[in-house]
C-alpha cells in the first residue's frame, strides 16, 4: 500500500468499499491506522463517506475516541495509532 507519508504494513479489516490498515508515519515512525477505499477507482459516495466520518471524530471531545490531524484530505485517512505502553 503506497500513501505518501507513510507506510502501510498490515491490512486490519476489509470491506466492499473501505480497507484499514495498520502503519507508520515515515518522518517520525509513530503508529498510525490509514483508512484507504478498497478500489483505485473511488466513487463520489465513497469520498463523501469518509469525509462525513472524519467530520463526525474531529466533533468529538470523548477520551478514547481517535483524532486524525487537521482537516480531512480527500483520501485516503490517516488517524494517530494506538501508544504502546512499556
Amino acid at each position: 500500500m503506497l500513501i505518501s507519508g507513510y507506510e502501510a504494513y498490515q491490512e486490519l479489516s476489509r470491506n466492499a468499499w473501505f480497507c484499514l490498515w495498520r502503519g507508520r508515519c515515515q518522518a517520525d515512525g509513530s503508529p498510525v491506522l490509514l483508512k484507504t477505499p478498497c478500489s483505485a477507482s473511488t466513487s463520489m459516495q465513497a469520498e463523501r463517506l469518509l469525509s462525513h466520518e472524519h467530520d463526525i471524530l474531529q466533533g468529538l471531545a470523548l477520551s478514547g475516541v481517535i483524532r486524525g490531524p487537521g482537516a480531512p484530505a480527500p483520501r485516503p485517512r490517516v488517524v494517530p495509532g494506538p501508544r504502546r505502553s512499556g
